[in-house]
């Protein structure tokens, strides 16, 4: 027991209340394109579009069609 100017403080009772930190949270880095997934056309054609559209210069169509890999199905669990 400890006796504070606002009451007395049961430092066991603080210590069973005291938390510790989880795992940490991993996210994928977004300034990185994402990775294609594997055997799927469709996200292979949308690769290579965005990979041509950085090359010459269309950064606008590029992050479209990361955008498109990233929620073609089967991308969500993938970092």
């Amino acid at each position: 027991m400890c006796t504070t100017p606002r009451g007395s403080i049961d430092i066991a009772e603080v210590k069973r209340q005291q938390t510790t930190a989880g795992e940490p949270v991993h996210l994928p880095d977004p300034t990185r394109p994402p990775r294609p997934a594997p055997h799927c056309d469709v996200c292979a054609a949308l690769d290579r579009q965005r990979e041509q559209a950085e090359k010459s210069g269309n950064i606008r169509k590029a992050t479209s069609c990361e955008e498109e890999i990233r929620r073609h199905p089967g991308h969500g669990k993938q970092p």
